[in-house]
């Protein structure tokens, strides 16, 4: 589903921002990609939805050389992934409700199913009763839902979240990763990248370590 094949991305013709990565992910996999801050982790997610191209080396997602996908076809890959942020990048001025009514009116969702998308996805994780809120009117971890709503709302084959539980409490953090593991468990995979080494050890699943670009380890930990 996801591979990289001796990948390098270098910024500024000197900072190598990852250095000679090889690995692959199949479908249905749980990953966590682990490092420091600068250890490469938000690079290696935004080759995966060809926000960044690589520098040398070939990244394949679903079977596409990502360099020499057409442009046309880049917004099709996209509505296959979903994307979490740290920082949310919820649209402030609009409701939860009206953040994902956006999000779905821009791929072209018919009009006639957006709705029922909005509340099934929202009363999934809970905060169904937040769909007029305001952002700014939410917890940290309710702004977090918002934008796993936002990227869930698509059916995504893959979910990137990068850094999902770093603006959020304990406990939020916790049940965030929760509804990773069930969305992981009805078969999407699942891709997150944290510098919470605790956190990644506790879910004993496959991690991908980082540190000033070059890969470090693989596997379960």
């Amino acid at each position: 589903m996801i591979e990289f094949s001796d990948v390098s991305k270098i910024y500024g013709n000197f900072w190598a921002a990852l250095s000679d990565i090889n690995i692959k992910i199949d479908q249905g996999e749980f990953v966590f990609v682990t490092g420091p801050t600068g250890a490469g982790k938000t690079t290696l997610l935004r080759l995966i939805y060809r926000d960044e191209l690589p520098t040398k080396g070939i990244v394949k997602v679903f079977g596409h050389n990502l360099t020499t996908l057409r442009k046309k076809i880049i917004p099709e890959l996209r509505r296959q992934i979903g994307i979490v942020f740290q920082d949310f990048k919820l649209l402030y001025e609009r409701t939860a409700y009206e953040n994902l009514e956006f999000s779905l009116r821009v791929i072209g969702i018919p009009k006639s199913v957006i709705k029922k998308k909005i509340s099934d996805t929202m009363e999934r994780l809970g905060i169904g009763h937040k769909s007029d809120s305001y952002p700014f009117e939410l917890s940290g971890g309710e702004q977090q839902k918002v934008s796993l709503a936002r990227a869930l709302i698509k059916d995504p084959l893959i979910l990137l979240a990068d850094e999902p539980t770093g603006n959020i409490d304990p406990d939020g953090a916790a049940e965030i990763l929760n509804i990773f593991r069930e969305i992981n468990y009805t078969g999407t995979t699942v891709i997150m990248a944290t510098h919470n080494t605790k956190l990644a050890k506790s879910s004993r699943k496959r991690c991908i370590a980082l540190d000033k670009g070059n890969l470090i380890s693989d596997g379960s930990i």
